[in-house]
């Protein structure tokens, strides 16, 4: 999962394995602040931030690391 392919299945399929995790743990998005990933690469944080439908800078400290 290391090729520029990441971006592509992040934007495609993020947000709904974020959904069904938080679901089973009977949670939803919208009782949290702020999200925390660690991607890796400046790509997939954008993709992150689209799937997630979350705004653009909101994953900035993830960009720092």
């Amino acid at each position: 999962m290391c090729s520029g392919r990441t971006p592509d299945f992040a934007t495609r399929h993020m947000a709904e394995a974020t959904e069904a995790a938080l679901a089973s743990m009977g949670r939803t998005r919208d009782e949290f602040d702020c999200m925390l990933c660690h991607p890796g690469v400046a790509k997939v944080i954008v993709a992150l931030e689209t799937a997630l439908g979350i705004e653009q800078g909101a994953l900035d400290l993830e960009r720092e690391v």
